[in-house]
């Protein structure tokens, strides 16, 4: 997928400064995703996971924070793309995989004859 761009919600706790928030927008120009189908001919039955995930921020992205102040800035330059990578599985797996197992509802898959 390119150009996802994905919300956070950002909890900073400094040590003089007390607790900030903030709403974090970040542009992955490029969110790869390995998604597996497989329908067991047997049974009938389908299992899906994801196996590769690679996601790409590009050259001076950077995190945009609402509302803005000197506290944003600098966490903006702190933010790497890869950081996210255990929270975009936990998004794949909670809600891509659900999607793909909603969609072997309404699309028909070719059967497979032996000896017929």
């Amino acid at each position: 997928m390119f150009n996802v761009k994905i919300g956070y919600d950002i909890t900073a706790v400094l040590d003089k400064e007390g607790t900030h928030r903030f709403t974090g927008i970040y542009n992955h120009n490029l969110l790869q995703l390995t998604l597996t189908l497989t329908k067991n001919l047997a049974s009938g039955e389908f299992t899906a996971e994801s196996s590769r995930l690679s996601v790409s921020g590009g050259s001076g992205v950077r995190m945009v924070y609402m509302p803005e102040s000197s506290i944003s800035e600098v966490l903006s330059r702190r933010f790497l793309a890869s950081s996210t990578m255990d929270n975009l599985r936990t998004w794949t797996n909670n809600i891509i995989i659900p999607i793909l197992f909603e969609k072997t509802k309404t699309i028909e898959f070719p059967g497979y004859c032996v000896h017929c």
